[in-house]
């Protein structure tokens, strides 16, 4: 959310670690009232009964996307599964364009 306003990888030393820890606290308060989307584990699993490979792409850390994984309850249609943990850097720097 922050991201917006002020980049994490710009944040001083430690501040980002803490935001994202707070971040955590705050939203996990929540997770006990998370509901699927209607129909959401029968599409998936009908994908994958069609062949079609399920996989599940999360700007969530690790911990929030196994949260998510228990509340979908679609394990067996999810061939593959990769979160912000598994990654160095989430959204690509942003660059101004300018022509030559």
């Amino acid at each position: 959310m922050m991201a917006g306003v002020c980049p994490i990888r710009e944040l001083p030393d430690g501040h980002a670690k803490k935001l994202k820890q707070a971040h955590g606290a705050i939203f996990s308060t929540h997770w006990p009232a998370l509901a699927p989307f209607r129909g959401a584990k029968d599409l998936l699993m009908q994908c994958a009964d069609a062949g079609i490979a399920v996989v599940l792409a999360s700007s969530a850390q690790q911990k929030e996307l196994d949260v998510l994984r228990k509340v979908l309850d679609a394990e067996a249609a999810i061939s593959a599964a990769t979160s912000s943990s598994d990654a160095d850097a989430g959204k690509p720097v942003r660059t101004s364009l300018t022509r030559p």
